[in-house]
């Protein structure tokens, strides 16, 4: 009896937040690692932060933690690690870190993580994978893992600016090499002899194995920015032919194709009018220009003068002298050949005789509306 009042009287105090985090700061594409301090949480039966069980949650979700966020936890050894992304920058989150002490009694620090991009390096180092890249860098503990051991290969701080599922490809450069005036080639020649062959962009079978076997790595390439070309002597022929090709691509290569696109279409400009220069001289000849022989006499044609109707031509006048009763001319012996009109019938007014009938006029119907 007396011991189970002792462990009911050790369980009425949930632990305290003593000195809380608040927030938390990282730079995209650097590794994150943070050890919790001791002194975060304090337990009245239990004790400190190292003697609790810690657990990260979302704020919404404080049971379990969402696989969105890109920072993860080290229950054994209370660590933060994590790899955030440019992407992740845009926005803060907001993370509960839970304590939990013996007794099920549980506090949780509600901690702001906020994504800091940094400055772009002076030349950038690109590593392809074979095609089982894309599902492992879908976990965030393997994306960690992946940095985490190329930089312990290299003995150098990395920093990541592309996992491209799709190319199975990743693009990182060293994290120090953003303070750097100018491009340091021998830093690069060491990177290269260290990953891959000589004269050649496959890794070497020791670094292959280094990342076996989550991560199948085949080809290690090497990206300067412009502007070192002009300060750096490193590689000079690979530059050169570099440089050389992406000034034909970007200058020569579209004048060309300006030009002979000019060129087609003058071409056709040219052929389509003077075909159509030939094809309105020969109707202007046709249709317009008289026709001659060889004298240069005009050729009148048929459809030129059509034949006229006879009886539409003028005809000679017929002058009538003097007509007898039988309409001959006495004068020109000439018969006349129309009929000749019908006499007037003769009339005889005497005194007596009464005047002839006139016919009457129609009558006048008016059509017009009277108003």
């Amino acid at each position: 009896m007396t011991d189970f009042f002792y462990v009911a009287d050790s369980c009425q105090f949930k632990p305290i937040k003593k000195n809380p985090i608040n927030h938390l700061s990282a730079i995209a594409g650097q590794l994150f690692r943070f050890r919790i301090r001791d002194d975060v949480f304090e337990d009245e039966e239990d004790g400190s932060t190292h003697h609790l069980d810690l657990g990260l949650s979302s704020v919404r979700s404080i049971n379990s933690h969402t696989d969105t966020s890109w920072l993860l936890l080290d229950k054994a050894n209370q660590i933060f690690f994590g790899l955030p992304m440019d992407t992740e920058s845009k926005e803060t989150e907001v993370v509960g870190l839970s304590a939990t002490d013996s007794c099920g009694l549980k506090v949780v620090d509600a901690i702001t993580v906020r994504v800091h991009t940094d400055e772009s390096p002076h030349y950038k180092f690109v590593m392809t994978f074979d095609s089982t890249f894309k599902d492992v860098v879908k976990r965030k503990f393997y994306r960690y893992k992946l940095i985490s051991d190329i930089a312990n290969w290299l003995k150098r701080r990395i920093q990541v600016f592309e996992i491209n599922a799709i190319n199975n490809s990743l693009t990182w450069a060293l994290q120090d090499d953003v303070f750097y005036d100018k491009c340091d080639d021998t830093i690069v020649d060491t990177i290269l002899k260290n990953l891959t062959n000589e004269n050649d962009t496959s890794v070497t079978e020791e670094f292959r194995c280094h990342l076996s076997p989550y991560f199948q790595v085949q080809h290690v390439y090497f990206i300067h920015k412009d502007w070192c070309y002009e300060s750096s002597p490193h590689d000079s022929s690979r530059k050169e032919t570099h440089s050389d090709f992406r000034y034909w691509l970007e200058v020569i290569l579209p004048a060309i194709i300006f030009l002979v696109l000019f060129v087609i279409v003058v071409i056709v400009l040219y052929f389509y009018c003077n075909q159509r220069r030939k094809t309105r001289g020969r109707y202007i000849m046709s249709v317009d220009q008289s026709n001659f022989i060889e004298e240069r006499q005009p050729v009148i044609l048929q459809t030129d003068n059509p034949d006229d109707d006879p009886s539409l031509k003028p005809r000679y006048p017929i002058i009538i002298s003097d007509v007898d009763g039988t309409g001959i001319n006495e004068s020109s012996g000439i018969e006349i050949r129309e009929r000749p009109a019908p006499a007037p019938p003769e009339v005889i007014i005497t005194s007596d005789a009464s005047p002839p009938q006139y016919r009457l006029p129609p009558p006048y119907n008016s059509q017009h509306q009277f108003w």
